[in-house]
């Protein structure tokens, strides 16, 4: 038993390790496509007396992406809550118990916000003032999924790092799930 959860670390941490690296390339390019919209909209305004007409509105839109979507890479990275003065004090055992319902309340309010996000869009979207108004032919209103999306993204982070936390309560290994400060996640490997 204890092997085919040892089994399970490395996997776990793949995948985790994984989407953080796709959420991290999303970022780069909106990043990317934020500064380059906002470079040309400065150059037409000060060079040309002009301006790029969805250059406000699509860098409105993007922030909410970039953050939500750096909040998920953060909480990968599990530098999302820190209760350092508490889990000092404590032994292994107690950080990992800990962890495990800092994991549960996070996720358990990822799921509400993932409702809520859910429903706000559907709001939006029967809302007549965002039913007109477009960026790129996409309504605008369309662009607020990104509320659902990254709120699974960080329920999913937090989910792995329960996962491994479990592993590590059943197999006595304490040390799966590792401070922001002390390198983040480690694989089964490392840890033995």
């Amino acid at each position: 038993m204890k092997e085919k959860l040892e089994g399970l670390i490395t996997p776990l941490n793949r995948v985790d390790e994984g989407a953080s690296r796709v959420e991290g390339w999303i970022v780069v390019a909106i990043m990317s496509a934020m500064l380059l919209v906002g470079v040309a909209q400065v150059v037409a305004r000060k060079f040309f007396d002009t301006g790029i007409s969805f250059a406000d509105t699509f860098l409105r839109q993007m922030v909410p992406w970039v953050g939500l979507i750096g909040a998920a890479i953060a909480a990968q990275e599990n530098r999302n809550i820190a209760i350092d003065a508490i889990t000092r004090i404590l032994p292994p055992i107690g950080r990992l118990l800990a962890r495990l319902l800092i994991s549960i309340l996070i996720f358990v309010v990822c799921v509400i916000f993932i409702r809520a996000g859910i429903e706000y869009w559907r709001f939006m979207g029967a809302e007549e003032a965002y039913r007109g108004a477009r960026l790129f032919g996409i309504p605008i209103w369309r662009f607020h999924i990104v509320y659902p999306i990254a709120f699974t993204l960080i329920g999913f982070h937090q989910l792995v790092k329960f996962l491994l936390d479990i592993i590590g309560l059943c197999t006595g290994r304490y040390d799966l799930v590792k401070r922001a400060d002390e390198g983040g996640l480690q694989t089964g490997e490392e840890g033995a």
